[in-house]
């Protein structure tokens, strides 16, 4: 029954997109992803994500570009991160130590205690979003963009959670309903000084179990007008 909400669900993002004019792109060329993502505005990849740091695999992770006239204007990638049992603080310290190595100490001061009890399994990490300046403020075409890359997660690594970190500004700007997520907690990390580049103790975590996503999925395809 989960397939068959998450496939129709995925018809009718694709349905608003191509509404909009727009397609989407799957890719897992992982040596052509930096320069591909340059066409969306996109100039970096974070550690989680960068092609010359991490062996990504095509069962581990995929990017998604949102395409106009044929051009790249958006694009989001996700990628497998299946924790079991452990305590996901200790993950996301740990990941921080490795990614972003701090010469006083813990990279990571503190992790919300929330986020501790409440994830875990396998986890489907959504980030380098980035849509073309040109093309910004059409919230309903983030909304199924985003929407469809959790459904691709789930499709693809049955997860039991997705999640990210989103900038303070995000969150004044209301753009959590078009991130498709249901819970937001603020503080979600506190960085060591000196906070690395592109990184902030103001970022949100933003994450929906299984449960929580096929809830709303389902809830979308049966509302016209709920995106």
């Amino acid at each position: 029954m989960s397939k068959l909400v998450l496939i129709k669900a995925a018809t009718k993002y694709l349905e608003i997109l191509s509404q909009k004019g727009c397609d989407v792109e799957v890719s897992n060329d992982f040596p052509s992803i930096p320069e591909i993502a340059k066409e969306t505005g996109r100039g970096y990849q974070l550690p989680t994500f960068d092609v010359a740091r991490v062996d990504h695999t095509q069962r581990s992770t995929f990017w998604l570009f949102l395409l106009k006239d044929g051009q790249r204007i958006g694009g989001v990638a996700a990628t497998l991160q299946d924790i079991g049992d452990e305590c996901a603080s200790n993950y996301l310290r740990r990941v921080a130590d490795s990614q972003y190595p701090n010469p006083n100490g813990s990279t990571l001061t503190s992790v919300s205690p929330i986020i501790s009890a409440d994830m875990k399994g396998k986890l489907g990490y959504i980030g380098e979003l980035a849509v073309h300046p040109e093309h910004q403020g059409d919230r309903q075409s983030l909304a199924a963009f985003m929407r469809l890359v959790q459904v691709l997660a789930l499709l693809e690594w049955d997860v039991d959670w997705t999640y990210g970190f989103i900038p303070d500004r995000h969150l004044k700007a209301v753009l959590s309903k078009q991130y498709g997520f249901c819970r937001f907690v603020p503080l979600a990390q506190t960085w060591r000084e000196p906070v690395p580049e592109k990184r902030s103790s103001n970022e949100w975590w933003v994450a929906a179990n299984k449960k929580e996503l096929l809830w709303f999925f389902e809830a979308e395809c049966r509302c016209a007008n709920i995106l």
